[in-house]
């Protein structure tokens, strides 16, 4: 009985361990916090892209909307190949834009868009070769023809897996 006992608290013991180890690796999904004139929005997991290559670094974030919703994206880029970077890295704002989307889905067909293309001050704060965090804020101008009427200005945090 004794040894059962020993069996049973053994096996119990071995999937804590590999529970409590596993965690951290589920728990770091992809994830933008980000106020867009005062209003909060939070996109994660397989929504939000990161990409960098020679030409510079781009983060997307999206999420998907129901019918009569706002189907919202925003993004914003720098010219910066993060493996050659030191951390932490404040992007020099004349070279990142940034963008914002709003469209209407399903009912009448409505599409609102800004843009900067430049002045977005992005901080990388950290980049391990895989995971990239840091802050963003700008002033996004609206586009002609879109239906947006007045700047809007946003700011947020972002930790997101960076592909290359």
């Amino acid at each position: 009985m004794s040894s059962r006992r020993t069996a049973w608290m053994t096996l119990a013991l071995a999937f804590v361990v590999a529970t409590a180890a596993a965690q951290p690796a589920l728990a770091k999904k992809p994830k933008i916090v980000v106020s867009i004139d005062g209003t909060a929005y939070k996109y994660k997991g397989r929504y939000v892209v990161a990409s960098t290559g020679g030409v510079g670094t781009i983060v997307i974030a999206t999420k998907p909307a129901r019918p009569h919703k706002i189907l919202r994206t925003i993004g914003f880029g720098c010219p910066y190949f993060l493996p050659n970077e030191t951390f932490p890295l404040v992007a020099d704002p004349q070279y990142c834009n940034g963008s914002l989307t709003e469209q209407r889905i399903g009912g009448t067909f409505e599409t609102k868009a800004w843009l900067a293309t430049s002045g977005v001050q992005v901080t990388f704060e950290t980049f391990d070769g895989t995971w990239a965090t840091g802050t963003f804020s700008g002033v996004l101008d609206p586009l002609l023809g879109t239906g947006a009427e007045a700047p809007v200005s946003y700011e947020g945090t972002f930790r997101v897996k960076v592909t290359q």
